[in-house]
């Protein structure tokens, strides 16, 4: 007998909430940077290619966050229809980790180009996006700054310790249920 699969209306809300979120933010960085005669954060207009890859950079970040997070709840869901936990699944559950603190990584990277060059003006002009993507000081800079992030922490905290609840739970469900 096949059971349906059934989403529960938070998380759907929440899927829902995630990707207007994420929506948004795009809406709201493509709107300052392209669109508004007197941006509110990027001020300086002289880097058209700057702005473009700012912009390409956040929304790939974004969706790398969001498709980890979808991926996450619909890996659980499949967990708990089959009722069992391999170590296969903690494997997605960590491969799912990485994703999302890339994801920052990436929107972290994004935030300290877009200060340095389209807020203030510049003293060496501007550069190639992707030199500067690829570059050793920003990747420097942008893996300081998530390292002390406490929101990285606890995501990977969390990740971490459910990961290990869900290894460590399951096979005890499994001996309770063969008692009854």
């Amino acid at each position: 007998m096949k059971t349906k699969f059934n989403i529960s209306r938070f998380a759907s809300g929440s899927l829902w909430v995630l990707g207007l979120m994420v929506l948004v933010q795009v809406g709201f960085t493509m709107a300052d940077l392209f669109f508004l005669k007197r941006p509110v954060f990027y001020r300086q207009n002289n880097c058209p290619g700057i702005k473009t890859g700012v912009l390409l950079l956040n929304c790939l970040s974004l969706l790398i966050i969001l498709g980890a997070a979808c991926t996450l709840y619909f890996l659980f869901m499949n967990i708990l229809k089959e009722k069992q936990w391999t170590s296969k699944h903690a494997w997605k559950v960590r491969i799912c980790c990485v994703f999302i603190v890339f994801g920052f990584y990436l929107s972290e990277m994004g935030t300290l180009i877009a200060n340095d060059f389209l807020k203030k003006p510049s003293a060496i002009g501007c550069p190639l996006f992707w030199n500067m993507v690829t570059g050793a000081y920003y990747a420097k800079n942008t893996l300081f700054n998530l390292v002390f992030q406490p929101g990285t922490w606890v995501l990977v905290l969390c990740m971490v310790l459910l990961t290990d609840l869900l290894r460590y739970t399951y096979p005890i469900k499994k001996e309770n249920e063969f008692f009854i």
